[in-house]
């Protein structure tokens, strides 16, 4: 079990989900993560928790030469404190004992992929209800006033968003690309794009607020990447920062 304190005292504590321990954060889970593990599946399971109460969980598997992370969750209350990040973390050695190599990227979390690739995952080739959600709210950066743009960074800092460092008016960012949810005049939701990876093409920030949730982040997404698809041949390679 790792520790580790956060500013205000309070404590979060990490480690691997026993049988025995599987009814505390089983509401931490997706459907059908919690029952392919009450049904004994070789899943593995990392729980993260606060003074004893337990406030997340990643359930993931191997699988020819790749690791599959099929839910990974953080209670609101408790975001923001790297707990996410960290869980990730606690795979590395895991993966490494089961042969697989992590490659040095100078600790930014940074992972590489083709838009090809990108396009033919399941998770944008299925369609559910966020692909019903309007677009009438959705707007490019390239539609938005430098004003907006800086209304925008200003409140994502206020929030403690993810956020690029440079400004969003700066050329690095791809304005064509880089989407925002706009609701009486204010950014709800967004997702930027911008060359601050090597040069490549890097989705650097996805953000929803508690107004716009999942299926807008979908759609902001799924539209975004397909736009890429547009500008950029589909084998051209791309980057994604993880972000917490």
């Amino acid at each position: 079990m790792e520790n580790s304190s956060h500013e205000d005292g309070t404590k979060l504590e990490l480690g691997w989900i026993s049988e025995e321990q599987l009814q505390w954060f089983q509401t931490l889970m997706l459907p059908q993560a919690r029952e392919a593990l009450q049904q004994g599946e070789p899943l593995t399971a990392i729980g993260l928790s606060c003074d004893g109460t337990a406030c997340g969980a990643l359930v993931g598997y191997a699988d020819t030469g790749c690791f599959h992370v099929v839910s990974l969750y953080v209670a609101p209350d408790y975001r923001r404190r790297g707990g996410a990040s960290r869980m990730i973390r606690t795979l590395h050695p895991f993966l490494e004992h089961l042969g697989f190599e992590v490659e040095d990227d100078g600790e930014r979390n940074i992972y590489a992929f083709t838009l090809e690739e990108v396009m033919h995952a399941k998770g944008l080739q299925r369609e559910t209800g966020a692909a019903q959600t309007k677009t009438d709210k959705m707007r490019a950066f390239s539609q938005l006033s430098d004003d907006q743009l800086r209304a925008i960074q200003k409140r994502a800092v206020a929030l403690e968003a993810p956020i690029p460092e440079q400004r969003l008016s700066d050329p690095e960012v791809e304005r064509n690309l880089s989407l925002a949810w706009m609701v009486d005049g204010r950014a709800e939701a967004y997702v930027i794009f911008d060359h601050s990876c090597c040069g490549v093409l890097t989705l650097s920030a996805l953000w929803t607020g508690d107004d716009a949730g999942a299926p807008v982040a979908y759609t902001l997404l799924k539209t975004a990447l397909q736009r890429a698809t547009e500008l950029y041949p589909p084998q051209a390679g791309a980057h994604c920062k993880e972000t917490s």
